[in-house]
């Protein structure tokens, strides 16, 4: 069972990496170390999509939201180059609607869509790799 701040990374499906979001409001340090936890994936220097799934309650402040569009400020260069995609699944479509208008500001580099369920992410994930399922062993765990 995961703590209430600890997000969970799952690369058993590289380059396809489900990231779990802790249930409730985020820290802002807990966001911080998912930041960079996503920079190390990216600084692995391979094409990937990550599939983000956030949890029931979970929410972002205005402060957070504004570092997300830092991060990916910073990171624009290596999510350009290596980044294919990234997932947000929520079941929320309030939250689906914020994600796509976050991701329409930030005008990210690679391809970026919300939905509902984890299969579906997954699936166009796979899509955007040009698999139609997982090809690699079983991997778990950052281990940046």
């Amino acid at each position: 069972m995961m703590s209430d701040q600890t997000f969970e990374y799952d690369e058993s499906e590289w380059p396809l990496v489900h990231i779990v979001s802790p249930n409730g409001p985020l820290d802002d340090a807990s966001l911080d170390r998912n930041f960079r936890s996503m920079t190390a994936f990216l600084e692995r220097r391979q094409r990937l999509v990550f599939v983000i799934e956030l949890g029931a309650s979970s929410t972002l402040s205005v402060a957070q939201r504004d570092a997300i569009r830092r991060h990916e400020a910073e990171q624009r260069d290596l999510i350009a180059q290596y980044q294919r995609g990234i997932a947000i699944v929520t079941r929320s479509t309030f939250q689906r609607a914020m994600i796509n208008a976050i991701f329409w500001l930030i005008r990210s580099p690679s391809s970026t869509e919300a939905f509902s369920d984890v299969e579906s992410a997954k699936t166009w994930a796979r899509g955007l790799l040009g698999q139609t399922r997982s090809t690699s062993p079983a991997r778990r765990g950052l281990t940046a």
